[in-house]
């Protein structure tokens, strides 16, 4: 008896990609296109079935990250009122980016492109002993910056997703052994999201604080530029870089110059929040807090950028909308293919795979649809299931195909799932 309900491609709400479609060279316009996102206005998206899961998965990897930290979820509001930000003297610091709004009483708030101030208050309201040292909290949800000129799609949006965490330490030495394993947490996040990254020393900004690191995806569409040494592997954003941009610092190396596009912050910012907010020990010492981000619908963006071809998307099987998809070859081949889901549920689980069961599609239009949006493993039951039992595999990534029997399609599939 089955104890799932199987997801099948006729209820989705599926773009229809016409029969001479060109893949287009700007990113963006192919997740549009494919049914991700939908530009709302200048600067602003609405996610869509697809987008939704990708963004889903990726904030899954840092869920389960954070949990092994010890870190609390909570969810703050986007409003903040005016007074806040006057208390940590970031009303006016932050400039035209931040959004402001007016009340009808006449009360000036923000939509908060960031949440130190809150979430200090906060735990300033909850704190009552060193004995709840060290503190974690973070939450995932939408920020807001008044971009003058929005572009790259969600690269550089009006409203974001983001998770932000925020550690809380009684001492500078404290703090800096938190920040060392948040630091490492974020490195096993983008391991497991599956793409190569660089780490770079960054500037402070308007955040402030002693010292941070950028993660950065390489690639031409970024606007930030790192300076790389390939002897040594330092790696500094170019507005933090104290030296000749031509010799690393460390090792005098050659140094290369990349660009990049910004997917993860941390900040170690010591005393610049808590002071002002009062978050302190009963001695009256303030706290030592870092904050960290990762741009969740950035990052969708990004790992786009990084590995799209000319067929479409290609997503890493770790955020893929659905790992599977299963195409019959016709309508009589979908009894046949229901029972391969059932059977492959068992093992990934039937919130990994997809059934297209669209009866309106040619099996042709099906598995260039699937290249298209980036399924990681194409599976197809058609004739050969009919001869002699096997399935055709397509693996998205390297484009291999194989034809399979149902009792190796779990070996082969598994050597590529994560």
């Amino acid at each position: 008896m089955i104890k799932f309900v199987r997801n099948r491609a006729s209820q989705l709400l599926l773009k229809e990609s016409g029969k001479n479609y060109v893949v287009p060279k700007n990113v963006s316009s192919l997740l549009i296109d494919q049914g991700y996102v939908q530009q709302s206005s200048s600067g602003v998206f609405q996610l869509l079935p697809l987008g939704l899961r990708v963004m889903d998965n990726i904030s899954n990897i840092v869920h389960q990250e954070l949990a092994g930290l010890g870190a609390i979820r909570v969810s703050l509001a986007s409003l903040s009122a005016k007074a806040v930000w006057q208390q940590s003297k970031r009303w006016e610091k932050m400039g035209s980016e931040m959004l402001h709004i007016r009340d009808r009483a006449q009360r000036d708030y923000c939509l908060c492109p960031t949440h130190e101030e809150e979430m200090t208050r906060m735990v300033a309201n909850v704190f009552h002993s060193s004995k709840q040292l060290p503190i974690s909290v973070y939450q995932i949800g939408s920020k807001y910056r008044d971009e003058a000129r929005p572009r790259g799609g969600l690269l550089r949006a009006k409203e974001f997703l983001m998770m932000d965490l925020y550690t809380y330490d009684a001492t500078k030495e404290a703090a800096e052994k938190t920040y060392e394993r948040v630091f490492q947490s974020f490195h096993r996040i983008f391991r497991a999201i599956g793409l190569p990254y660089t780490v770079a020393e960054a500037q402070q900004g308007t955040m402030g604080g002693a010292y941070s690191h950028e993660f950065h995806y390489l690639n031409e569409v970024g606007e930030d530029v790192v300076l790389r040494c390939p002897q040594c592997l330092h790696a500094a954003n170019t507005d933090a870089y104290h030296g000749s941009i031509d010799k690393c610092v460390h090792c005098g190396g050659e140094l290369l110059q990349q660009k990049c596009i910004e997917v993860g912050h941390t900040f170690n910012l010591g005393q610049t929040y808590t002071r002002p907010f009062q978050l302190c020990l009963s001695n009256g010492d303030a706290l030592y807090m870092n904050s960290y981000g990762i741009g969740i619908s950035r990052l969708l963006a990004a790992v786009a950028h990084m590995t799209h071809d000319e067929k479409g998307l290609v997503w890493p099987t770790a955020i893929a909308p659905w790992k599977i998809i299963i195409l019959p070859a016709s309508d009589s081949k979908i009894p046949d293919a229901e029972a391969l889901y059932d059977s492959l549920a068992q093992t990934f689980g039937a919130n990994n795979i997809l059934l297209d069961d669209r009866g309106h599609k040619s099996y042709g239009r099906k598995i260039r649809d699937a290249e298209l949006i980036g399924f990681p493993f194409i599976i197809t039951v058609g004739e050969s299931y009919t001869r002699d039992g096997s399935f055709d595999v397509l693996a998205r990534a390297s484009n291999t195909r194989y034809k399979l029997k149902a009792a190796q399609l779990h070996t082969v599939v598994s050597g590529n799932f994560a």
